[in-house]
């Protein structure tokens, strides 16, 4: 599958690495007991973002349909790497779910704007 056009490993590695970072600057109200879990989605996660990324690249600069030689004929097909773009989609999406579940729930009443309405609503009114 392909990189960016001339992007060796080394760059492609340091994509995963910020990627990872960012995950784990969101993730880090995760649960002590749940971390080592998280460790393992979030290399997925960052993985399976880099390259869906160079693979719809890929797609962008090739087109959705490409020409195929098959025997003296000339036929178009779809690109080879929409059908693995979906796959991953699909595999990023539920990896991406599964480290949201392991945040601590949050009502409305813990956002800012919850709190506020609390106050409002309990605060005493001046008679």
């Amino acid at each position: 599958m392909g990189a960016r056009a001339g992007e060796g490993l080394k760059t492609i590695n340091a994509r995963i690495s910020s990627e990872k970072e960012r995950l784990v600057q969101i993730l880090e109200k995760v649960d002590e007991t749940r971390k080592k879990s998280a460790e393992k989605l979030i290399d997925r996660a960052a993985f399976m973002l880099v390259t869906l990324e160079n693979m719809e690249e890929r797609i962008k600069r090739d087109g959705l349909i490409t020409k195929m030689q098959q025997g003296g004929q000339v036929i178009d097909r779809a690109h080879p790497l929409i059908e693995k773009h979906i796959t991953m989609t699909k595999n990023y999406n539920a990896t991406i779910r599964q480290l949201t579940d392991l945040l601590p729930q949050q009502t409305a009443f813990d956002t800012e704007a919850g709190k506020r309405l609390v106050n409002f609503v309990t605060e005493e009114k001046a008679g």
